[in-house]
């Protein structure tokens, strides 16, 4: 039998919206469950738990949201605690991801702080503390809610909630004492919520007497709570339970409480239906914060004993002094372990990715160019940096003959191992287009082609191609929709260039480009670089663009310092190490 929370309105079976009786749906780590929403499907919420007064955030997977004081974030939280950009969030390759952003006062996940710049996944029900707010990750948007917390005491009931009095914790029967020895050794041992619940729930309907316990999540944003796991030592079939919205209320502030019903009836309908005489409600606290409940009834007619034991509860109701003392220890154990399932699932979540993303990053070191050389006639310097752990970002360098030597610059739309992955074979199929053909204008259409048939509907790259041949001292190129590139005059200021280019490739498989060609004189150098130059935002939100791109320029001579010059001028600009976007500079001269 599962408890089924009921409105006193409501009839006596109504069903929860919560999810089915005795299902696990994890607690402080991801939920799981029939109906449960999948990351992709749409948003996430942010539901606040603790903190100043908050509406719920919701995060949509088409685009980063940015968590921060500033007024250019999207979700603005103003406290002195938060910085201008605290955190961020974003969806992709199907998991979500938070990132602090350099934060003065840390971004925790499940109370483990991560490092600056640091990036871990999030899954449903993991806790997200930002400044004075606590979070809770759930899956959907802001606007759905369910109800299932019931029987608002009013004043003429005969029912009522007590605080647990500190004498009321005071003992603790020997044989109570053994019970708890034996599951703070089990708790131990357990490797998930689901085996931990049942631990505690078993443990504390021996312990207290009480004929049915509940494991609840809370979710106050949604005005209810969340069942991970309820237990019934009598098991009626057909017969339905109650939460009291009154005595969880009570628990979030914190402290063990209890409902007690007093003979003679006024207590709300629903009580009353289901027969309930007594209550226990024992907070869960993580770290600081309320997030769950241990929750314990009897009803009149019942009466729970373990043989030999002397744990009893009659039907009066009355609760056993040292039995609230043991569901506290109980709650408290359970809620040490919770954190600890936490941050070993954080960090078993984080292990997994640095690893994944330490070999995509491998490969790609392996099929990168040196960042300086000469090759067949030129002279090329290059600097990168990824916005993460992989680029989205290619650049290659490939000689076609004695004299003529091909160098590209693309941008892939997006970021993280998709984007590395489409990079890898864009920069290969390029490379193997202009070996057989030598055509620049001919590569990027076959390489358009592939990737059209071959890449998702929404990743595309934008592209500039230059063939340089050292003999008549021309470049022969295509813009595909890439438009970030300047040519630093000898002894004068760097200059933009009038293109017709083209789309980036993956839109249109049948799109025909063509090619331009450009002198270049002595002491004249080529230099392009990706969007994440001109987009990189500085401390006030404001971008770098193309015009301080241009006067980064004005002092250098030698494609060496151009490259320089420029990531540096981006780097001093951003005021910080780790970039918006992944950054690639690229300047290439005739020797």
């Amino acid at each position: 039998m599962g408890y089924q929370p009921l409105a006193d309105s409501d009839p006596p079976y109504a069903q929860t919206l919560m999810g089915s009786p005795g299902a696990s749906h994890g607690f402080g780590g991801h939920a799981a469950g029939q109906g449960q929403a999948r990351p992709g499907d749409g948003p996430i919420t942010l539901d606040p738990l603790v903190g100043p007064v908050l509406a719920p955030i919701e995060i949509d997977p088409r685009k980063p949201t940015t968590l921060g004081r500033s007024s250019t974030c999207e979700a603005k939280l103003a406290d002195e605690a938060v910085s201008r950009r605290h955190a961020s969030i974003a969806f992709r390759d199907g998991v979500w991801f938070i990132t602090d952003l350099g934060s003065t006062h840390g971004t925790y996940v499940n109370n483990s702080r991560l490092e600056a710049e640091g990036m871990s996944p999030l899954r449903a029900g993991d806790m997200v503390r930002v400044g004075p707010w606590t979070f809770r990750v759930r899956m959907g948007p802001a606007s759905h809610a369910s109800s299932s917390l019931v029987d608002e005491i009013s004043p003429a009931s005969r029912q009522r909630v007590e605080r647990v009095e500190e004498r009321e914790l005071a003992a603790i029967s020997q044989t109570r004492l053994n019970l708890l020895m034996e599951c703070a050794a089990a708790v131990v041992g357990v490797e998930d919520e689901r085996a931990l619940a049942q631990v505690v729930l078993r443990a504390a309907i021996e312990g207290s007497g009480f004929a049915r316990a509940a494991l609840l999540r809370d979710a106050p944003a949604m005005g209810d709570v969340e069942v991970v796991m309820d237990i019934d030592a009598f098991a009626k079939p057909g017969q339905s339970g109650t939460f009291s919205k009154s005595l969880i209320s009570e628990a979030r502030k914190g402290e063990m409480v209890k409902l007690v019903v007093e003979e003679g009836g006024g207590a709300s309908a629903s009580i009353m239906m289901l027969r309930i005489q007594t209550a226990l409600c024992a907070p869960i606290k993580v770290g600081d914060d309320v997030t769950g409940f241990l929750y314990l009834d009897a009803r009149q007619g019942e009466q729970k004993s373990k043989p030999g034991s002397g744990i009893h509860l009659r039907a009066s109701g009355g609760v056993p002094q040292d039995a609230a003392t043991f569901v506290q220890a109980v709650a408290r154990m359970c809620a040490l372990a919770m954190g600890n399932l936490s941050r070993v699932q954080l960090e078993r979540r984080q292990v997994e990715l640095l690893r994944d993303l330490s070999a995509a990053r491998e490969a790609q070191v392996m099929i990168m160019p040196p960042e300086t050389a000469e090759v067949g006639g030129v002279r090329y310097a290059m600097r990168m940096k990824s916005g993460r752990y992989v680029a989205g970002d290619l650049f290659d360098v490939v000689i076609l003959d004695a004299h003529r030597t091909a160098i590209f610059l693309g941008d892939v739309a997006g970021k993280g191992i998709s984007a590395a992955i489409l990079m890898a074979t864009a920069q290969t199929y390029l490379n193997a287009a202009l070996k057989h053909s030598g055509d620049p204008a001919l590569a990027v259409r076959l390489a358009n082609e592939h990737i059209c048939a071959h890449a998702a509907s929404n990743k595309f790259i934008s592209l500039w191609l230059g063939v340089f041949d050292s003999r008549s001292r021309t470049v022969t190129h295509v813009d595909a929709g890439h438009g970030h590139w300047l040519v630093a005059r000898s002894g004068g200021r760097a200059e933009r260039n009038s293109t017709s280019g083209g789309i980036p490739l993956g839109i249109d498989a049948d799109f025909e480009y063509a090619s331009e060609t450009l002198e270049l004189a002595t002491g004249d150098r080529l230099v392009v670089f990706s969007d994440g130059v001109v987009e990189q935002p500085g401390p006030e939100g404001d971008m770098f663009q193309i015009d301080r791109a241009i006067a980064a320029l004005e002092p250098s001579r030698t494609v060496d310092t151009d490259a320089a010059f420029l990531f540096d001028s981006v780097l001093a600009f951003a005021k910080t190490d780790s970039l918006a976007d992944d950054t690639t500079v690229a300047s290439v001269a005739f020797m």
